[in-house]
């Protein structure tokens, strides 16, 4: 006797098949790499400008604004 399917269950398994086809190695991998090169030099980029920014008779409050234009980066969505 052939089993019923749900509507419900019919949409959970195109939602894993698309997943999985989605989330194969040989896509993911670049994109992952990317990201974290992305990461990595927008953050030594921002770095670098609170260091120049904060040089002088601000040098005493490098470590804020680092912390400063990384949240500035990270709450206007820049990369």
């Amino acid at each position: 006797m052939p089993s019923k399917t749900t509507p419900q269950a019919n949409r959970i398994r195109l939602l894993t098949g698309h997943i999985g086809r989605e989330f194969q190695l040989h896509r993911l991998l670049p994109a992952v790499t990317a990201g974290l090169n992305n990461g990595v030099l927008v953050i030594s980029v921002q770095i670098s400008f609170a260091a120049m920014i904060f040089e002088g008779d601000l040098s005493v409050y490098v470590s804020k604004g680092i912390g400063l234009t990384l949240f500035g980066c990270f709450a206007s969505g820049h990369s």
